[in-house]
């Protein structure tokens, strides 16, 4: 995509806090512009309650608790914000 003149913010191996980080300033720069934009994944997620989490790579996976108290809630993070562009 770099290629054909978008612009790419790639970003890898991120541990939570840097994961976090990286989906705010996603979100902020979609209010900011009256263009597309793409979040493209190819991490490891799951889904608990309904509810999808994507999984930063410093997140040790022991029980469900820590999982939905430590791992990036894709609907806090995300697209609650879509939902408001």
């Amino acid at each position: 995509m770099k290629g054909l003149g978008f612009e790419v913010d790639l970003q890898l191996n991120l541990k939570a806090r840097e994961f976090k980080r990286v989906l705010r300033d996603f979100g902020r720069r979609m209010d900011d512009d009256d263009s597309a934009s793409v979040f493209y994944y190819a991490g490891h997620g799951m889904q608990i309650d309904r509810r999808n989490y994507l999984l930063p790579v410093d997140l040790n996976l022991r029980d469900e608790g820590e999982v939905k108290g430590e791992a990036i809630d894709l609907e806090d993070a995300l697209l609650s914000r879509i939902d408001r562009v």
